[in-house]
């Protein structure tokens, strides 16, 4: 079981040594600006056990905040959390860019986006870098799921969660070039912080069809119970209970897999169904309280989208919950979140004096009116 957070992980790796700082200073800029900052360390692109893949930790001020002590000379990447990565390499024999644009001829040109690049400058090829776009609401079940292929066309990569991250401003590669970004729209490339996440553009739906495997969106995916290597009772998890109010973190995680599930859902909502867990699950062994109740209430509002559409009997669905929540559990347990690593957005207010402790009773209460609220809209 891992036990401290400096512990290392190799799945950041790039495979080019980097030289290292600019983690601390930059991150939380990244984070406030909607990104998922992480740490690069040893100079060779790895990152905190736990920090990257299908499970990584939730990322908080919190947490940038330990990193940024822990590892004071650390470069920084962002993890592709609701975005992917389309990575163009067109030099040293590479000619990524010249299938790019065949590829775009076919199924629809990209649109302008930013583009992240350690070799701006005056021998840059015009096409290198990493093109940023968010994932379509109606896609972000996939992206917890091993349906993606690993890229479009040769010298093109897909960067995604679970599949490498996107180095990027104040890293400095080891060719001695710092990482910057181009913005499409007009050509200027600048050495700074990424524009808010919030601006960049969605990739188009027809390019996800194309970089989802074919059987897994016309089929029905391969769940994360693949993965999971052994059974676990939910009744061994000090983290579940079904008594505790869910914190703020666990709430909003909550309404929007509700939000979610009430609308129509490309793939089918077994796929979002368990992302949605995993995410809720994630969150409670990671610290966060509330797991119990808020998958209650999400069973609630699964069981009515699926008697609305006819789509399963009681039998059918109680069962795909039950094997869902199980593989859920699984998996997050054998993958556990650093022990330094864990919290609650609750436990900031707990040493601030009596008078914030009956605020915080006061706000607990009122989280409770507002959580049975959100359940009878549910049910």
């Amino acid at each position: 079981m891992r036990s401290s957070a400096t512990e290392f992980d190799g799945s950041g790796f790039e495979g080019e040594a980097l030289q290292s700082g600019g983690f601390r200073t930059c991150a939380p800029t990244y984070l406030a600006r909607g990104y998922v900052p992480v740490p690069l360390l040893n100079g060779k692109g790895q990152t905190p056990k736990g920090a990257t893949g299908y499970a990584g930790v939730d990322v908080d001020e919190r947490l940038v905040t330990t990193w940024g002590r822990d590892y004071p000379e650390a470069g920084l990447c962002i993890r592709l959390d609701g975005m992917i990565g389309i990575d163009v390499d067109h030099y040293g024999g590479k000619n990524g860019g010249d299938h790019l644009r065949v590829l775009e001829s076919r199924i629809g040109v990209l649109p302008a986006s930013i583009r992240i690049s350690s070799r701006f400058g005056e021998q840059y090829d015009g096409e290198s870098g990493i093109r940023l776009y968010r994932i379509p609401q109606d896609y972000l079940h996939f992206e917890f799921k091993r349906v993606w292929k690993s890229g479009p066309c040769p010298g093109v990569d897909l960067v995604r969660r679970a599949h490498r991250n996107a180095n990027a401003h104040p890293t400095v590669h080891k060719r001695g070039t710092q990482y910057g970004y181009m913005d499409e729209s007009s050509g200027v490339i600048t050495y700074g912080v990424l524009p808010p996440a919030e601006t960049l553009p969605e990739a188009p739906r027809p390019w996800i069809e194309h970089l989802l495997k074919n059987d897994k969106v016309t089929g029905r995916a391969k769940d994360l119970r693949s993965r999971v290597r052994r059974s676990v009772d939910p009744s061994e998890l000090e983290w579940v209970s079904a008594d505790e109010v869910p914190c703020a973190r666990m709430k909003a995680l909550l309404d929007d897999a509700v939000s979610a599930l009430r609308r129509p859902i490309t793939g089918g909502r077994h796929d979002y169904a368990l992302a949605s867990i995993l995410r809720l699950a994630r969150a409670g062994e990671g610290g966060h309280v509330g797991v119990g109740a808020a998958l209650k209430a999400l069973e609630g509002a699964f069981s009515l989208a699926t008697c609305a559409d006819g789509s399963r009997d009681d039998w059918e669905r109680e069962t795909e919950w039950q094997r869902m929540v199980d593989g859920a559990f699984a998996l997050v347990a054998d993958d556990p979140t650093p022990r330094l690593a864990k919290r609650c957005c609750r436990e900031e207010r707990w040493d601030l004096g009596w008078h914030d402790v009956e605020l915080r009773i006061n706000d607990i209460a009122i989280m409770v009116d507002d959580v049975d609220l959100s359940i009878g809209e549910v049910f």
